[in-house]
């Protein structure tokens, strides 16, 4: 009897010792397997977020007369745009603004380029005032230049403008306006290729000056719907 239990002992240990070591093994390797599933999932993970993480880094390249590179490094961030650089954006985007052109393609470009440098409560404002004012109507019967005469900071953000439209056949008009403006450094590449500086204005409104021809002023602005009304087009106003 002694001799049947040893036996039974010495198979049931054979059998253990080789096929519970396969499945013991067979642990081993689902886990590892699994490990290396949930380590690919997060690398592909964080390859997904790093490709959607559009990033620009300007670079400044230094040429001499004849157009030779002199000099190329990166482009260090500005604290604060220059004056004369938040100038010449703001000179920009009122003559895109205010100027009337005959053809629609170009009158529509123009619009677009100042439509995308408006935020908050003056994209209402001007919403509000091409409604009444569609340059594309306007555009049937008379043209539009624009000529920047002053540009002066009342504070970092605020700024006063005075301008003259003139008009074929009719006498020159004189305006001025009061512009709020943001910086929000552009963060894609397509941003920094049309808005370098980032300059959005907030807030607008103008008036014409005292002896210039009516034209009816431009309402201060209110804040914005959720939910602002396009930009004119040429079909009619918005």
């Amino acid at each position: 009897m002694r001799e049947l239990e040893s036996a039974f002992l010495r198979a049931r240990s054979e059998w253990d010792g080789r096929f519970g070591g396969l499945a013991r093994s067979r642990e081993r390797w689902r886990q590892a397997a699994l490990a290396m599933a949930l380590a690919n999932l997060a690398l592909a993970a964080a390859l997904g977020w790093l490709a959607a993480q559009s990033r620009v880094v300007p670079y400044v390249v230094e040429v001499d007369r004849l157009g030779q590179p002199l000099a190329v490094g990166p482009a260090e961030a500005l604290v604060a745009p220059e004056e004369r650089l938040v100038r010449a954006e703001l000179a920009r985007y009122l003559r895109d603004l205010r100027t009337v052109v005959a053809d629609p393609e170009a009158q529509r470009e123009l619009l677009r380029r100042a439509y995308d440098r408006t935020r908050g409560q003056a994209l209402e404002a001007l919403n509000r005032h091409f409604r009444d004012e569609n340059p594309f109507r306007l555009a049937q019967s008379e043209r539009r230049s624009v000529q920047l005469e002053s540009l002066l900071p009342l504070s970092q953000a605020t700024w006063q403008a005075q301008w003259r439209e003139q008009r074929p056949g009719r006498p020159a008009e004189r305006l001025q306006g009061l512009l709020t403006v943001e910086i929000d450094p552009p963060k894609r590449a397509e941003i920094l290729i049309d808005n370098p500086l980032g300059l959005y204005v907030t807030e607008i409104a103008w008036t014409p000056l005292l002896g210039s021809p009516p034209d009816g002023p431009m309402p201060a602005s209110t804040p914005a719907p959720e939910q602002p009304t396009p930009a004119p087009s040429e079909e009619g106003s918005p």
